[in-house]
């Protein structure tokens, strides 16, 4: 009988070649501005429309300096680059070039180190 439901460990985070297999939990969040257009005519109710799109994903990881997908997401946070990052379950796939707004460190008394990570799409670094 087929699921009608995913599971988190079915879901991958691969920044270039590598996969991020330390990630605990990822949200991506998608959502669009919203612009108003509510008229004098409009009666009792706003109107509304979908502007820009934006999406992020924020992620929790088990922290690693010997990971190569978690440290190039440092390295384009400290550097201020980009990373190509696909984000996939086994029905959806986001891939492209994103960069990193935030890359937090949190070293707990007791317990693991745990790196939180935004990012965010990007364009790609220019050639020229």
């Amino acid at each position: 009988m087929p699921t009608n439901y995913k599971l988190g460990r079915e879901c991958t985070i691969s920044v270039g070649s590598n996969t991020l297999a330390l990630v605990k939990d990822a949200t991506v969040t998608a959502q669009a501005e919203e612009i108003d257009i509510t008229t004098r005519g409009d009666g009792a109710y706003k109107r509304t429309a979908l502007g820009q799109r934006d999406i992020t994903l924020s992620m929790t990881c088990r922290y690693s300096p010997d990971d190569a997908a978690l440290t190039a997401l440092y390295a384009a946070f400290e550097n201020g680059g980009t990373v190509s990052l696909t984000i996939s379950d086994p029905t959806l796939a986001y891939a492209g070039v994103w960069c990193i707004p935030k890359f937090t460190i949190s070293q707990p008394l007791n317990g693991e180190v745990t790196a939180e990570i935004e990012c965010k799409p990007s364009l790609a670094a220019s050639t020229t």
